[in-house]
């Protein structure tokens, strides 16, 4: 399920959506996170704090993802 809203009025009204983000190297388990939504962009990027919690809360590392 995923759940959107906008930001506050003082951020420009960004459009952000709450997504659970399923990984199959981590034995299918999920991590919730908050992602802005970019429609004019080519690629996602996790950022930093995300790809922090998902080496520290599910034991991926990321630098061996292909």
């Amino acid at each position: 399920m995923i759940q959107g809203r906008f930001s506050s009025r003082t951020t420009g009204r960004r459009p952000f959506v709450t997504a659970s983000a399923q990984f199959p190297i981590g034995n299918n388990r999920s991590l919730d996170m908050r992602l802005l939504v970019d429609t004019g962009a080519d690629r996602t990027i996790l950022g930093p704090r995300d790809a922090l919690r998902i080496g520290k809360e599910l034991g991926i590392d990321l630098d061996t993802v292909p």
